[in-house]
């Protein structure tokens, strides 16, 4: 659509004719706007119309947008006073804090006046940023719209003016239908609605309303942590201003204490207290003695500090002359040992010479206490006459009693394959749990009460073949403890094998178990030395010397051996004539005699029962072997 060449002229005249009426100012406003917008050429004509209208008429109304904006930024303007005035409070009250905890040390408070509020406010916090001293505030979002004036899209200014003027007068024929009270704000209305970004200025309008309520939220809880900030930092300043107070008390109590202004005597009558240092009597003036007793609490526990620091002062002190003692002695010390620093490398040396020495020293007295603990005494020496202990002795005494042709196989607990009676004697002997052994070799754990229980040996083919039962001594008879000793180990910790005299007997004994027969004693009658013998209980002047040689060794043994036989023999007849001599007693006694009579009884009974014993075994022995040739067969 497009202007004629004379629309400016029409439009004057139009003036012209209604210059009488209220419409003119307006058609003036519109006139000059149209001339701004040819000059200016805006993108939106309509908002730049609706702006130029406002302006030229003067309206104080202001867009809501502007007063929002206006107030936000005063209560932004607020906020920012009242988060200064709160950081001044806190630095205020976090240098007080700081101050009290450097006075508290200085003080030796056991009792901090900081609570666990101040403490967490002294707890260094993060840097607030923008985020943290603001609102949340909600993202503006732009808003498209669709633009009724199609031609604002183009860029062709000529257009939009062309297409806009057209629009100025539909606005004036409009306007004059309608015939408002305030037409200028009802044109200035018309051409706002007529621009496309009302509808984004309305949305800004209620999100800067939205703003706006969250900020006075945001202040009205802002509005109290000053006054809160305000009283915690006075109570801070206060705690500083009382130990302050307290610490110049102190101050004023060390210096007070810490010089002496005791006087001598200067006249008859002195004035004061007297005091009595190192034996000389001194007087303190009156006017530096305190009245403690008036002290208040304050006070006190001011004078306790200052005490406590000059005792502090007093023991630093000490340490200091004890220190420079140490140091001076130290350097003397040092001095001392750098002038002797020639005779200490001399004294290296010999060291060194003196542990070469005593290394070699150390060395061969090892090995010669080693040689000596090892090593056998000078009586242990093979044929040497030597005492037994009692309980090997006794062990050694025992003998075994011999049943020709006997056995007792109910009682066999082992068998032994070497079926020599020695060795068997020997393995009996030293066999606590054995009581008896066969010439078969087999070992008994116990044997029968009566002889009749007894069986004939299967294989009885010589003399020796029987049962031999172990017999102890008794324990009031007299063992043989004297041997002699026929082989001797290497050092004292092997055994050494010794023969028994009378009975022969061979044993391997402990060394600690020996001692020597002859035993060397002091007279002290004749004032002289002499050997005792252990067994025959007489003294001679000189010991006798051991048998070295094998034959006199074997003969000596061999001797001692028929000797005992001899001993027990005539024993066996004295024992023999003491039986007979009580058997003729008990025969001559009438009720002796029918005892021994019902004795005889008793041990023909006996013999008859071993017989039908020893014919049945024999018996049974037959048939076994009857039984075994069958089955062979």
């Amino acid at each position: 659509m497009g202007l004629s060449k004379t629309w400016l002229q029409d439009l004057q005249a139009q003036i012209k004719a209604e210059s009488n009426a209220p419409i003119l100012q307006i058609l003036q406003y519109i006139c000059d706007g149209i001339q701004e917008i040819v000059m200016a050429q805006p993108h939106d004509p309509f908002d730049y119309m609706a702006a130029y209208i406002r302006s030229s008429a003067m309206l104080i109304d202001e867009p809501e947008d502007i007063l929002l904006s206006r107030e936000l930024h005063r209560k932004q303007i607020a906020l920012g006073r009242m988060r200064n005035e709160l950081s001044e409070w806190c630095v205020q009250r976090r240098k007080a804090l700081e101050i009290c905890i450097n006075l508290e040390k200085t003080l030796f408070v056991t009792n901090s006046v900081l609570n666990e509020d101040d403490r967490e406010f002294l707890i260094p916090q993060p840097r607030w940023t923008q985020e943290h001293w603001c609102p949340y505030q909600v993202e503006i979002q732009n808003i498209s719209t669709n633009i009724e004036f199609s031609a604002i899209n183009s860029a062709n200014t000529t257009a939009n003016l062309e297409s806009f003027v057209p629009e100025c007068m539909a606005a004036l024929i409009d306007m004059r239908n309608a015939s408002p009270e305030d037409p200028i704000n009802w044109l200035i209305t018309y051409f706002e609605q007529k621009s496309p970004r009302m509808q984004v200025r309305e949305q800004q309008v209620n999100q800067l309303k939205l703003i706006l309520i969250q900020y006075r939220i945001y202040y009205e809880s802002f509005k109290v942590l000053g006054p809160e900030a305000e009283i915690k930092a006075t109570r801070a300043k206060a705690q500083r201003d009382d130990l302050q107070a307290q610490l110049a008390e102190r101050t004023r109590l060390v210096n007070h204490i810490s010089i002496s202004k005791m006087e001598q005597r200067k006249q008859h009558l002195m004035k004061g207290r007297p005091v009595l240092i190192d034996n000389v009597k001194l007087w303190v003036p009156l006017d530096n003695i305190e009245p403690i007793n008036q002290y208040s609490s304050f006070q006190l526990q001011a004078l306790h500090r200052a005490e406590l620091i000059l005792m502090e002062a007093d023991e630093i002190r000490y340490k200091a002359i004890l220190q420079f003692d140490l140091e001076y002695i130290s350097s003397r010390k040092i001095g001392a040992m750098y002038r002797c620093h020639q005779e200490y490398s001399k004294y290296k040396i010999i060291r060194a010479r003196r542990h070469a020495a005593a290394t070699k020293i150390q060395l061969r007295y090892e090995s010669y206490l080693y040689h000596k603990a090892i090593k056998l005494p000078i009586w242990c020496v093979v044929g040497q006459q030597v005492m037994v202990a009692i309980q090997l002795a006794r062990r050694a005494a025992i003998w075994f009693e011999f049943y020709r042709g006997k056995d007792f196989p109910a009682g066999n607990f082992a068998t032994n394959s070497n079926k020599d009676l020695e060795h068997l004697k020997k393995l009996c002997r030293n066999d606590d749990k054995c009581a008896a052994f066969a010439s078969d070799g087999s070992l008994k754990r116990f044997v029968p009460r009566q002889l009749s229980q007894l069986q004939p040996f299967t294989k009885s083919n010589e003399s020796t073949d029987g049962l031999y039962i172990k017999r102890f001594p008794r324990n009031d008879e007299e063992v043989v403890q004297s041997a002699i000793v026929t082989q001797i180990p290497f050092n004292k910790f092997g055994t050494i094998e010794i023969v028994y005299d009378g009975t022969g007997v061979q044993e391997l004994v402990a060394i600690q178990k020996l001692s020597l027969r002859y035993t060397r004693e002091y007279q002290m009658a004749t004032d002289t030395w002499c050997y005792r013998d252990q067994v025959a209980k007489s003294t001679c002047s000189i010991a006798p010397e051991p048998y070295h040689d094998v034959e006199k060794r074997l003969a000596v043994i061999e001797e001692r051996k028929h000797l005992r036989q001899m001993l027990l023999d005539e024993a066996y007849k004295h024992k023999v004539e003491k039986s007979a001599i009580k058997l003729q007693c008990a025969y001559r006694s009438k009720r002796a005699r029918e005892l021994f009579y019902r004795m005889l009884e008793l041990r023909k009974k006996e013999l008859e029962h071993q017989a039908i014993v020893d014919s049945t075994a024999a018996k049974i022995h037959a048939k076994k072997q009857r039984k075994w040739k069958f089955w062979r067969k």
